[in-house]
């Protein structure tokens, strides 16, 4: 839960988890934000205990875990779906992340 995380903090995590399917820098939200990007990513390091772009990829890979379970787009249409344009970038990504690849996660949701 973010109740403990200072507002700018906050507010990073709650811009991921909106704007997961867009490209988002945290060199962009620290300049929107009026701060320096070191600044931010300690801070939110610090009190997220990971940095802003593996928060950003975990968010990313639990929608599309959520979308291959529902079954009903193919996996260039999740990637993109969840803000990696480059599915072959995306299937290295949750192959890393979830240690079987992406069809493979949808098929082993579907004998479920």
């Amino acid at each position: 839960s973010n109740e403990c995380y200072s507002a700018i903090v906050r507010k990073a995590v709650e811009k991921i988890h909106r704007h997961y399917s867009q490209p988002l820098r945290l060199e962009s939200f620290a300049a929107d934000n009026n701060i320096t990007p070191q600044y931010l990513s300690s801070l939110f390091s610090k009190e997220t205990g990971t940095t802003f772009s593996n928060y950003l990829r975990d968010v990313r890979i639990e929608k599309a875990k959520e979308l291959l379970k529902e079954g009903n787009q193919k996996v260039y249409e999740i990637a993109c779906a969840v803000g990696y344009p480059d599915q072959k970038y995306f299937s290295k990504i949750f192959r890393e992340c979830v240690g079987v690849s992406a069809k493979q996660y949808a098929m082993n949701a579907e004998e479920q």
